[in-house]
């Protein structure tokens, strides 16, 4: 845990450069530390996806935010897939709405 704390030492800048840490303090670890610390990140994964469910974005309706729930039942595999659900979201958002998601975005 020391090195993870000197690698994350500045913060890295922005969400890839911060994974990119995380990834190479993982290969870094001897196999059975390694497999502990991906399960670790899986199960972080799952928890913040599940807090991010519970929330509702300030303006979208009741029935935007159930598509929303919808749309991200599953949690999404990386980031890109995550942007692009919510894109996909926000696009069959009624205008009040959308703009609301915008504004939160």
């Amino acid at each position: 845990m020391e090195k993870l704390r000197q690698m994350l030492n500045p913060r890295p800048n922005g969400f890839e450069a911060f994974k990119q840490k995380i990834t190479e303090w993982e290969n870094s670890l001897p196999e059975a530390e390694k497999q502990a610390a991906r399960t670790h990140r899986e199960q972080m994964r799952k928890k913040f996806h599940e807090e991010f469910l519970k929330r509702d974005i300030p303006g979208v309706s009741a029935a935007g935010m159930a598509k929303l729930r919808e749309i991200m039942s599953t949690p999404p595999n990386g980031r890109e897939e995550f942007k692009q659900r919510m894109d996909t979201w926000v696009s069959g958002l009624s205008p009040a709405d959308k703009a609301a998601a915008e504004a939160h975005r």
